[in-house]
C-alpha cells in the first residue's frame, strides 16, 4: 500500500482516535483515499478506534448521481485488492435514483446520493416502498459516513438536515466531510457546530498540502475581454478544450456554432448537459474520458455544470462563463488536473444570447445563480486582480474567503438559529406527521418534462417515463413558445400537465392520473410532470432535449417494459407454515444478521450507559415475540376459514403464521373470506408484560415494543380489540423450547379482554420524545436498530419458509 500523504495520515489518526473530521483539500489531492482509508484499514485489520471497532459499513454520500458512479468505478479495483490481500469479502454497491443496486443498504461500501442517505435516516427512504420505510435508518446510523462535495449541498434543505442528523448521532456514528471550496468561516463554523476537527488545520498544513506530488501542476487564470464564442474557443484550442456554460440553451448554441466551423475538421466537438437520457449521457461521458486520455486526438467538450464534478478529465484550456468563485474553482479542477500538467483557465464575464445574438453581461444577469449578483461582482474583481497568475491551493482559499465569507457567515448564523425548528421538521417526517420530506432533502423545485404524442399511454406509471428537469420560470417561457407554435401547426394539443386524482384511487391503491390540456403557460406551475407534443420539442442523441424544434418521436420515451409475471400467480406468494416453524426460521436469520448491527449495539450501550448485552437481549426478544399477535382467536380463525375455502383445511390444534397463497384464485378466496385481523401492534400489546419482566421500565422496553408494533408498517401506533387463543402462551412456550432460547420467561400475555385500557400509543417511541423512558437518543435510536434486524430477519425467514 502506497504511503499516505501527511494530511491523509492526520485524517487517519483523527478517525482512529474517535474524532470526526472535515477535510478541505484541492481537487486531485486524494480526499477520497483520505476518507476511505480508515474504513478499509479497519476491515482489513479489525483494529479498534475511539469509536470502538470501526463500522464494517461505509456510506459514501455525494450530491450528484454522476459522482456516485465515478467513485463506484474508481474503487472497484481498490476493494478487489483488499479482498485479495487480506482475504476479505468487501461487498460494494451504488445506490442512486437511477441505479438502485442496494435499496436496503446491505453492502459494506455503498456509494449513494445524499438524497438516498438522508431519506433513509428520516424513515422515508426513496429506495423502498412506504411499508418498508423503517428498514434503512439503522444502516445509516451504524455506518462510517463520508460526505463528499459538501459545498454543493443546498443550504436551505440538504445542508441543515445533514448537520442535524450528525448532531443527533454524535458519539455514535463516525463521519468525515469533504470539500474543496469552503471559506474559512464556513469551515470553522461547521467544525464548531459538529464538534469536528478540520484538516488541514492551519496555514502551515495548507502550505504542506501544496507540496504533495499531485499538486505539482500549473493552472494560470485570465479574465477575457471579449464574449465567449466559437472563435475565442478555436483560437486557444490545443488538444483538449473544455467549455462550461451556465445554461443548457447557451451550451447547445455554442455547440452548434463550433460544429459549423470549418477550422475544426480534425477536432471532435462533444456536448454534455443534464438533459440527456441516462444511457446517452453515460455513453457521452465514457467517450469524453476516452478521448481526453488519447494524446493523438483533438477534442472540444461543451458542457454545463453537469461536468463540474464526477467526470475525471483534464483539459489544456478551460473556457468558463462567469460564476461564483467557488464554482469557478470547482470547474478549474477539470483543467491541468494531473501532476506536472500546465493549463489555462479563461473566465468570460460576457456571453452571447442564443435567442437574438445580443451580448449578456453576467454580472447583471447571473441566472441561474439567483440572488448571487454580489458574488459575481466580487468574483470578477478577485480574478481581475490576479490576471495571468498561477494560483495554488492557498490562493484559491483566499479568493473563496473574500467572495463568499459574508454569505457563509449568514448561512452559519441561520443554521444555528434555525436548528430547533429544523429538528422539529425532521422529527415530523420521522413520525409521519405530514411534513414534506423534500423540504428537508433537496428543496430545489424543478418540474419534469417528457415528450410524447399520446401521454395517456403513460398513465399507469407516468414518473417511470424518461423526463428532464426545468426550473418553473424557464419552463413557463418554453410553454409560451410551444403554445404559440402549436397553434400555428393546428395541433389538437400542444402541452399537457399531469394531475393526480387523489379522490379516485384505483383498486391497486395507487393514484389515478389524468392529463389536462394546457391553455395558458402560467397554469403549468406546480404540476409535477409536463408532456409536450413531439411536433414542438424533440430529442437528439448528440444534442439532448431540444426545446425549440420538433422532430421524430423517440420510442425510448415510452414506459419501460414491465417485468413479466408468471401467468396465474400472485405477486406475493406464501406456503402454509406453522407459528413454530416461522419463528424458528426468523430466529435463525436473526443470528446470521446480528453481526451487521453488533458493533452499533455496543456503541449505543456505551453511549447511553446501558448494561452490556442489553441491546442483543432486547432485539432477540422482539424477534421471538414479533408474531404473538397472530395467536389471537380472530387471526387463527381467519386462517381456518381461508384454508377450508381453498380445499386445504388445517389442524385446529396447531397455530399458523402463514397460509397457502400462491395463485390468483387464492387471492379471490382471500377477498371472499374477508380482511385478515391485524396482528403487529396487537402482538406488541400482548407481549408487554413479557418485555417488562426482562427489560424493566427502560428505554429498551419501548424500543422493542415499537419494533414489534411496526414490523409491517413503519408508523403503526394503534391496536384493534383482540382476544388471544387460550393456547397462546403454550404455543409460545413450545416455540421457545424448540429454539432453546428464553425457556424460563414469564409468559404472561395480555389482550383486550384483560387490559381493555392498555393503549399501544403509550409505548411507541417518537423521534422527538424526551421523556425519561422515551429519550430520543436512547429509545428511538434503539428502536430503529431493532426494527432493521427484525424486519430483515422476518423477510429472510419468510422467504426460506416459502422455499421449504
Amino acid at each position: 500500500m502506497t504511503k499516505l500523504y501527511s494530511y491523509q495520515q492526520r485524517v487517519f489518526d483523527h478517525v482512529m482516535a474517535g474524532h470526526n473530521v472535515i477535510i478541505q483539500a484541492p481537487t486531485g489531492a486524494g480526499k477520497t483515499r483520505a476518507a476511505l482509508y480508515p474504513f478499509l484499514y479497519g476491515l482489513g485489520e479489525n483494529k479498534q478506534s475511539g469509536f470502538g471497532k470501526l463500522p464494517r459499513k461505509c456510506i459514501y454520500s455525494v450530491p450528484m448521481r454522476v459522482l456516485a458512479k465515478q467513485f463506484f468505478n474508481e474503487y472497484d479495483a481498490t476493494t478487489k485488492k483488499y479482498n485479495i490481500e487480506y482475504g476479505l469479502d468487501i461487498s460494494k454497491a451504488i445506490q442512486t435514483g437511477d441505479q438502485a443496486k442496494d435499496p436496503e443498504l446491505r453492502s459494506n461500501l455503498i456509494f449513494a446520493t445524499i438524497d438516498q442517505t438522508l431519506s433513509s435516516f428520516l424513515i422515508a427512504p426513496y429506495s423502498l416502498p412506504r411499508r418498508k420505510a423503517n428498514i434503512n435508518a439503522a444502516a445509516v446510523m451504524g455506518a462510517y459516513l463520508v460526505f463528499d462535495e459538501f459545498h454543493l449541498y443546498d443550504p436551505i434543505s440538504t445542508l441543515p438536515t445533514t448537520l442535524e442528523m450528525l448532531k443527533m448521532l454524535h458519539g455514535i456514528t463516525p463521519f468525515v466531510l469533504m470539500t474543496a471550496t469552503f471559506s474559512h468561516d464556513m469551515l470553522h463554523g461547521l467544525a464548531e457546530i459538529l464538534q469536528a476537527v478540520v484538516v488541514p488545520s492551519d496555514d502551515d498544513e495548507r502550505r504542506e498540502l501544496e507540496l504533495i506530488p499531485p499538486q505539482q501542476k500549473e493552472r494560470r487564470y485570465f479574465v477575457a475581454e471579449q464574449p465567449l464564442d466559437a472563435t475565442a474557443i478555436l483560437n486557444r484550442h490545443q488538444r483538449r478544450s473544455l467549455v462550461i456554460c451556465n445554461t443548457v440553451a447557451r451550451a447547445q448554441a455554442l455547440y452548434e456554432a463550433l460544429i459549423g466551423q470549418s477550422e475544426r475538421s480534425t477536432t471532435e466537438v462533444i456536448l454534455l448537459h443534464s438533459r440527456f437520457l441516462r444511457e446517452d449521457r453515460d455513453s457521452i461521458e465514457d467517450t469524453i474520458i476516452s478521448r481526453f486520455k488519447d494524446e493523438g486526438l483533438s477534442t472540444i467538450v461543451v458542457a454545463t455544470q453537469a461536468i463540474e464534478v464526477g467526470v475525471d478529465i483534464s483539459a489544456d484550456v478551460l473556457h468558463t462563463e462567469l460564476a461564483p468563485a467557488n464554482a469557478i474553482l470547482q470547474r478549474a479542477g477539470r483543467c491541468a488536473r494531473r501532476q506536472n500538467e500546465r493549463g489555462t483557465v479563461i473566465i468570460y464575464p460576457q456571453v452571447i444570447n442564443p435567442a437574438d445574438r445580443s451580448i449578456i453581461d453576467l454580472c447583471d444577469h447571473p441566472a441561474p445563480y439567483v440572488n448571487q449578483k454580489e458574488q459575481f461582482t466580487a468574483t470578477i474583481m478577485a480574478f481581475h486582480e490576479r490576471q495571468g497568475f498561477v494560483l495554488g491551493f492557498r490562493d484559491e482559499q483566499d479568493i473563496i474567503s473574500v467572495v463568499h465569507e459574508a454569505a457563509d457567515r449568514k448561512i452559519i448564523e441561520e443554521l444555528r438559529s434555525n436548528s430547533t425548528d429544523h429538528c422539529d421538521k425532521m422529527y415530523a417526517v420521522m413520525d409521519d406527521l405530514h411534513q414534506n420530506k423534500q423540504d428537508l432533502i433537496r428543496n430545489i423545485f424543478q418540474q419534469q418534462v417528457t415528450i410524447h404524442p399520446n401521454p395517456d399511454v403513460l398513465k399507469e406509471a407516468p414518473f417511470d417515463a424518461p423526463s428532464f428537469s426545468f426550473h418553473p420560470s424557464s419552463l413557463v417561457a418554453h410553454v409560451e413558445e410551444w403554445l404559440k407554435r402549436g397553434n400555428e401547426l393546428d395541433l389538437d394539443w400542444q402541452v399537457k400537465c399531469l394531475n393526480p386524482n387523489k379522490d379516485d384511487p384505483d383498486q391497486t391503491g395507487r393514484s389515478y392520473y389524468e392529463w389536462k390540456i394546457v391553455r395558458t403557460a402560467k397554469t403549468i406551475i406546480g404540476y409535477p410532470l409536463i408532456a409536450v407534443h413531439p411536433s414542438l420539442a424533440t430529442y437528439d442523441r448528440q444534442r439532448g432535449f431540444l426545446a425549440t424544434q420538433g422532430g421524430e418521436f423517440d420510442t425510448r420515451f415510452n414506459l419501460p417494459a414491465p417485468e413479466k409475471r408468471q401467468e396465474g400467480w400472485s405477486h406475493f406468494t406464501y406456503r402454509l407454515e406453522t407459528y413454530q416453524t416461522h419463528i424458528k426460521l426468523v430466529h435463525e436469520a436473526f443470528v446470521e444478521l446480528w453481526p451487521e448491527m453488533a458493533d452499533l449495539a455496543q456503541r449505543l450501550e456505551r453511549h447511553f450507559n446501558w448494561e452490556k448485552g442489553s441491546m442483543l437481549r432486547a432485539t432477540e426478544l422482539a424477534v421471538l415475540l414479533h408474531d404473538v399477535g397472530k395467536l389471537s382467536k380472530g387471526w387463527q380463525g381467519w386462517v381456518q376459514k381461508y384454508q377450508a375455502s381453498i380445499g386445504e383445511p388445517v389442524d385446529q390444534g396447531q397455530a399458523y403464521a402463514h397460509t397457502t397463497f400462491q395463485t390468483d384464485e387464492h387471492e379471490v378466496h382471500a377477498k371472499k373470506v374477508g380482511k385478515r385481523p391485524q396482528h403487529a401492534v396487537e402482538g406488541a400489546v400482548a407481549s408487554i408484560m413479557v418485555l417488562h419482566s426482562v427489560l424493566g421500565d427502560h428505554p429498551l422496553l419501548y424500543a422493542a415494543f415499537s419494533a414489534i408494533a411496526r414490523h409491517h408498517a413503519p408508523h403503526s401506533h394503534e391496536n384493534q380489540p383482540f382476544t388471544l387463543s387460550v393456547k397462546a402462551a403454550t404455543w409460545v412456550k413450545q416455540t421457545l423450547a424448540q429454539i432453546q432460547r428464553h425457556n424460563a420467561l414469564d409468559l404472561t400475555l395480555v389482550d383486550s379482554t384483560q387490559q381493555p385500557d392498555l393503549q399501544a400509543q403509550s409505548y411507541i417511541v417518537l423521534a422527538n420524545d424526551t421523556t425519561d423512558y422515551g429519550m430520543y437518543k436512547g429509545g428511538f435510536l434503539a428502536y430503529i436498530l431493532i426494527a432493521r434486524i427484525l424486519r430483515l430477519a422476518d423477510q429472510l425467514g419468510t422467504n426460506r419458509g416459502n422455499l421449504r
